[in-house]
């Protein structure tokens, strides 16, 4: 063998070794003559997996991609294995869900499941895993809407109505049906506090039943019945006095009952005393007449002339009847007083005749009558001239010519004010 060929086949012998020992002292020349080589001749191939990704997003055609996997040694089984693999699987969730909702068997179900590496055991536990469970807040509504409570849900008709389709609906979002059950139980719109108190008063429900719903709104234990009893009306003032005059109520009852309207211990002390004055009193004196004017003098109130009329042993319609003869006298010397006050002002130039009808139609009355009283007022301006001053009523009441009514009377004609001629009375002495 010539010695230029011995040299060279010598040099490629040596060449692996001697690259090898450079790269290991100065791997920076390792990797400039790996890259020199791969531009010369780019001769690399992808892994099998790399090969079947790119028939998965078909960036290689089938033939293509057999072709490849031979040259990496793979036979035609084996690489349709590995491209089956590189399709991505939905995770166990999505499966179950798709289960749920009859998209498919449960067989095919366990299938997929299984392809994701879970056993039998994990299988059947991820199952359960992954139904539908209550939060604590859903478990306290069902509590206290008595879902737990058989014979209350029964009583109360609670899962009547329940849908059937509501149940298969829920159970594709994995409600199982006791659940779906319970919360069809629950979701009811309840009376409310007030509406239940109504019920109780009208005997429509009983107390038991009204604590029943006390407690289906979350009411505590300790309030309930307290509440019920808070929902009684208390009796009036005017009941109280009845009652006390006829001897229903003993003086301790009356001043608990005047607690249990609002008012405060000592005031209640105070009514206490006064209903024992007012009704202990000797009613023998006490006529229809005094009551009546007691009432016309604002004394008492409409309320106590009722309570007097009935004490004077009067049925109740003539008690209605002297209730609305009371009532239209009163109306009547009220309406007359405004009669003289608008009568006296029209004559003493402040109004006109129809500012005097403007302000009798304030009143209910009728329109004949409220006419009547505009042209007597109208007419009497005819002995307007005659009228005595001022002057002259004093010098006659001072010296007892007149007597305080007249005064009065011709005073408010005038045009002065109650006030004004109470003034004038006491400044002449006749006060």
């Amino acid at each position: 063998m010539p010695a230029p060929l011995l040299i060279a086949v010598a040099v490629a012998a040596m060449a692996p070794t001697l690259f090898a020992g450079l790269g290991q002292v100065w791997p920076p020349f390792a990797e400039y003559v790996k890259h020199k080589a791969f531009n010369i001749t780019p001769n690399k191939l992808p892994a099998i997996t790399e090969i079947a990704m790119m028939r998965v997003r078909e960036t290689i055609t089938e033939d293509e991609y057999f072709i490849r996997a031979k040259k990496e040694g793979f036979n035609q089984e084996v690489a349709q294995n590995y491209w089956i693999i590189s399709f991505s699987l939905l995770n166990a969730y999505d499966y179950i869900t798709l289960w749920r909702r009859e998209k498919m068997g449960e067989n095919e179900l366990d299938g997929n499941l299984s392809k994701l590496a879970l056993s039998t055991e994990d299988i059947k536990n991820i199952k359960i895993a992954t139904e539908y469970f209550p939060n604590p807040q859903d478990l306290i509504r069902f509590a206290v809407r008595e879902v737990y409570t058989p014979g209350i849900a029964s009583a109360f008709g609670i899962f009547n109505e329940l849908p059937s389709k509501f149940v298969s609906e829920a159970k594709k979002i994995g409600i199982q049906e006791d659940q779906a059950r319970n919360h069809w139980g629950a979701h009811w719109v309840l009376p409310s506090v007030n509406m239940g108190f109504e019920m109780l008063h009208r005997r429509i429900i009983d107390e038991g039943t009204t604590a029943q719903l006390l407690k289906a709104l979350d009411i505590m234990p300790y309030w309930r019945d307290k509440l019920i009893k808070l929902s009684y009306n208390p009796l009036t003032r005017v009941d109280v006095r009845r009652m006390y005059r006829t001897g229903t109520l003993n003086e301790e009852e009356v001043e608990d009952a005047f607690l249990d309207v609002g008012y405060s211990p000592e005031n209640a002390k105070r009514l206490l005393d006064f209903t024992m004055k007012f009704e202990n009193e000797d009613r023998i004196g006490l006529t229809r007449s005094s009551i009546v004017k007691a009432f016309m003098n604002d004394i008492i109130t409409e309320g106590e002339l009722e309570t007097n009329l009935e004490t004077l042993g009067y049925s109740e319609s003539t008690v209605n009847f002297w209730m609305s003869m009371t009532r239209f006298d009163k109306e009547m010397d009220a309406l007359k007083r405004v009669e003289k006050t608008l009568k006296a002002q029209y004559l003493a130039g402040h109004i006109t005749i129809n500012e005097v009808r403007s302000a009798l139609t304030k009143y209910d009355i009728p329109a004949t009558y409220l006419q009547s009283i505009v042209a007597k007022i109208e007419s009497s301006s005819i002995d307007k001239l005659a009228q005595a001053s001022k002057a002259d009523l004093v010098s006659w009441l001072k010296g007892g010519t007149i007597q305080t009514v007249y005064f009065n009377d011709r005073m408010l004609e005038l045009g002065y004010s109650d006030v004004d001629i109470n003034l004038y009375i006491r400044a002449v002495g006749k006060g």
